[in-house]
């Protein structure tokens, strides 16, 4: 499962700045609303005394978020993103720039946003449909990419079965839609309350549709009850402002990939798997005792 994601990212750093307007590309920055048990946010820029990033406090550029077993935590990023992880395992912020040109001030959703991510294990929610309408993600893993569309709210879960040395892929979409395309190229579109789950082995992946898991909606609706106790409402726009410094033009930022044909990046016409809603019982379960 070990890969270097760094080529991919170069590439995708040149499509997503070229998506932007020079003018007003800015770092965005994002702030731990709480964290859970043996939870740690380091900050990729500072020095190993200074890395932890600790709740309350507003961090721009990148950050590696790792998490023990029953640990979590959450985020609020500011293009009004919200990230939820859960433990064992971690994942990191490689790249967030946001615009703020079309701003309102003390508003979230205003302006756009582009965030690359990098996930090795465990179980992230990413949920853009509250204050992030305009923020587009994408998720690089080992089985592949995600790219998240707006307005929407996913799951990805990914764990080892160290007895079948394999590790498992859920992405469960509660709200919007995704793309998958995984590393032999194959491209797959989620819709609301759709899944899409597989296993890897060495060298190959089998995925498959279903419908949306009661585990899933579990998780979504807990998602939903925990946003009404955290301070979402102390962060607007105004308070992420003095940590998004300005990346400045388009030209002027360079990351060392050179030059990228436009077609190298085009996606191959996606696998689309309709799915009937799950029947519902005409009548209730009832238990029956001898």
């Amino acid at each position: 499962m070990r890969f270097s994601i760094q080529p991919i990212l170069l590439a995708f750093n040149c499509m997503l700045l070229a998506t932007l307007p020079a003018e007003s590309l800015q770092q965005g920055a994002f702030v731990v609303l709480e964290r859970v048990g043996d939870f740690h946010v380091y900050d990729y820029l500072e020095e190993a005394n200074e890395a932890v990033i600790m709740p309350g406090e507003i961090k721009s550029g990148m950050a590696e978020v790792t998490a023990t077993e029953g640990s979590s935590g959450y985020f609020l990023a500011s293009n009004g993103m919200i990230l939820a992880f859960k433990g064992p395992g971690s994942f990191s912020i490689e790249r967030f720039e946001q615009t703020l040109k079309e701003a309102i001030e003390g508003d979230l959703s205003g302006g756009e946003s582009r965030v690359i991510l990098e996930m090795k294990n465990g179980k992230l929610l990413i949920d853009s449909t509250r204050f992030g309408s305009k923020a587009k993600v994408v998720v690089e893993t080992a089985f592949g990419r995600m790219m998240m569309d707006e307005n929407s709210k996913m799951l990805i879960v990914i764990t080892e079965n160290k007895k079948r040395k394999r590790y498992n892929l859920e992405i469960e979409c509660s709200q919007g839609n995704a793309r998958f395309m995984d590393r032999g190229g194959s491209m797959y579109e989620l819709f609301t309350e759709q899944r899409l789950s597989g296993y890897s082995k060495i060298d190959s992946l089998s995925l498959s549709f279903s419908q949306l898991s009661y585990g899933g909606q579990a998780s979504f609706r807990l998602h939903d009850e925990k946003l009404e106790s955290l301070p979402l409402a102390d962060y607007d726009l105004e308070r992420f402002k003095p940590f998004m410094p300005l990346l400045g033009s388009i030209e002027g930022v360079s990351d060392g990939a050179g030059n990228i044909e436009p077609s190298s990046l085009e996606l191959r016409r996606p696998i689309i798997i309709r799915l009937a809603p799950r029947a519902k019982p005409t009548l209730p379960i009832r238990a029956i005792k001898k």
